[in-house]
């Protein structure tokens, strides 16, 4: 008997395979989850890209207020490592990738501009690239199963 896939419907969160299996800085679960929202929002013709908290996020009160602008504090900062095999010598390379050149918090939305560095990672994938659908990683509850969600799909070839 085969097994059936869940498919939710949604949007496609799409990333180079480079940035999946990447060390990413985020530490918090909310935090991945606007990651996501963003990315997913990503077009050619925007560069300012925006999402509505209460969409995806359960306390939208004066407290989840405090909690957004710690996470954009903590998005702000973000970085996702790349290490690379270095041609002239043993030792790989580092890139350091920051995500967003500004973030902002205002009236329930959140509102990013990527760092212009990251759209080879996020635009134009044709090969290597990593598509999967949003409302299922926003049901994943911790930051752990979102990264391994994450990694195991990058290794799917679907």
């Amino acid at each position: 008997m085969a097994m059936q896939q869940l498919t939710l419907p949604g949007e496609v969160v799409k990333k180079h395979n480079e940035l999946v299996r990447s060390k990413i800085s985020i530490t918090n679960v909310d935090g991945s989850r606007i990651l996501a929202n963003l990315i997913a929002c990503v077009r050619h013709d925007e560069d300012t890209y925006r999402v509505t908290v209460k969409d995806f996020m359960a306390d939208t009160s004066g407290r989840g207020y405090t909690n957004m602008k710690a996470m954009c504090r903590e998005l702000a900062k973000a970085t996702a490592e790349i290490e690379e095999p270095d041609p002239d010598g043993p030792h790989p390379y580092l890139r350091l990738y920051t995500f967003f050149s500004s973030i902002t918090y205002r009236k329930g939305v959140i509102e990013a501009r990527f760092n212009w560095e990251m759209k080879p990672l996020l635009l134009d994938l044709r090969r290597c690239f990593t598509q999967y659908n949003l409302m299922e990683y926003l049901t994943l509850s911790s930051i752990y199963s979102q990264r391994i969600f994450e990694f195991l799909k990058s290794w799917d070839d679907k």
